[in-house]
């Protein structure tokens, strides 16, 4: 059920502004939780990312190649995959 649907159902039996207004605060509230949430997500994600890129011997920066859409993981991959590992090198 789509949240507007809902916001429509309560108007039609209760006729009430305030439920309306309360009923959008929380829908507000929860996006705004789940928008932390992700945001979190994305911050550690990319935090283990600089941390394989680096004891690999790559600079850590590479981790941002996540955010490029498309082609961005795709880029992550081939160069762990295919690229000289800086840190190899070092321990030879």
């Amino acid at each position: 059920m789509n949240p507007l649907n809902l916001l429509d159902v309560v108007l039609a039996q209760r006729g009430d502004d305030a439920a309306a207004a309360g009923i959008l605060a929380a829908m507000a509230g929860l996006w705004l939780v789940f928008a932390l949430i992700g945001l979190a997500s994305v911050a550690f994600f990319l935090f283990c990312w600089w941390r394989i890129f680096e004891k690999a011997g790559f600079a850590g920066a590479f981790a941002f190649l996540f955010l490029v859409p498309g082609f961005g993981p795709l880029i992550v991959v081939l160069l762990l995959a295919f690229g000289e590992w800086p840190a190899l090198k070092q321990r030879a």
